[in-house]
């Protein structure tokens, strides 16, 4: 029962973090979060446990538990990685992604094109980081995946940051949409070249969206 509370809250910060509650740099207080969720600090400790694992969070010892804030260097770094290792994933992953999961895709990239119609930024890019999460569970690799979902999860805190400055533009928007149809074409018809090639034109160009924000 302790886990499944602890994951729970876990889930409820991680949420509050994905929607832009907090900013990059902001700081969690342990106490404060107890109070306010109605669970003992104990709870709250291992649920930072489980975000700090996940790349949610980082705790500084002596200073506490801070959402993650990164450096110019840092985010190239974060970016290249992400497109070495799910290089590698869709190679494995392009066919084993059963047509069930590819038309729950195309669902789930139609309604991020209606979240962004709609200004919903933060759930629109949500919805689009789904299918990276497909690539990932699919490749069959669990240290791949665990991998991938670090690195997706610290690229969300990067693109999070961005939108909350200056949100994307409805130019970018339609850019990025067209490539995360094109990815999911080439899934469709087993064509790992196009499907390698657009997933690094996706990865880049968010790379190009962001990191100058952080200058």
């Amino acid at each position: 029962m302790s886990e499944t509370l602890s994951q729970s809250i876990a889930n409820t910060i991680r949420e509050a973090i994905q929607n832009g509650t907090y900013s990059l740099g902001d700081r969690l207080v342990e106490l404060t979060l107890s109070q306010e969720l109605g669970v003992s600090q104990n709870t709250i400790r291992d649920a930072f446990h489980i975000l700090e694992q996940e790349g949610w969070v980082n705790k500084i010892p002596r200073h506490g538990v801070y959402i993650p804030t990164f450096t110019t260097a840092e985010a190239q770094e974060i970016y290249a990685l992400w497109e070495a290792v799910e290089n590698l994933a869709i190679g494995w992953a392009i066919s084993n992604i059963p047509e069930v999961e590819r038309q729950r895709l195309r669902e789930t990239l139609i309604n991020a094109e209606y979240q962004a119609d709609h200004n919903n930024w933060i759930h629109a890019n949500y919805a689009l980081r789904h299918l990276h999460t497909v690539i990932a569970i699919h490749a069959n690799a669990p240290r791949t995946q665990q991998i991938l979902s670090r690195i997706h999860n610290q690229t969300h805190l990067l693109e999070i940051q961005r939108m909350r400055l200056i949100p994307f533009s409805i130019d970018e928007w339609e850019h990025r949409l067209e490539l995360y149809f094109d990815v999911l074409h080439a899934i469709d018809h087993q064509d790992a070249e196009h499907a390698h090639k657009y997933l690094m034109q996706i990865i880049r160009y968010e790379a190009e969206l962001v990191i100058p924000y952080l200058e």
